[in-house]
């Protein structure tokens, strides 16, 4: 079968409608993993801090002469 240029065009704006909508729900799927990156990365800062606080700390001097 021959598919008039009128068909193919048809068929390749079809094409293209679907693909850009499948973009989009990448770019969605991708914001929403960046977000978490970012939610979790703060997470990690903060239990940095922690750990780093903790560590620093003077310690008594009970401990000390152990």
């Amino acid at each position: 079968m021959n598919q008039t240029n009128e068909q193919k065009l048809t068929n390749l704006a079809a094409e293209v409608s679907k693909l850009s909508h499948l973009a989009k729900l990448q770019q969605e799927r991708l914001n929403k993993l960046h977000d978490a990156v970012a939610g979790h990365q703060k997470i990690i800062e903060a239990l940095n801090g922690q750990l780093q606080a903790s560590t620093s700390r003077p310690r008594s001097l009970g401990n000390s002469l152990n």
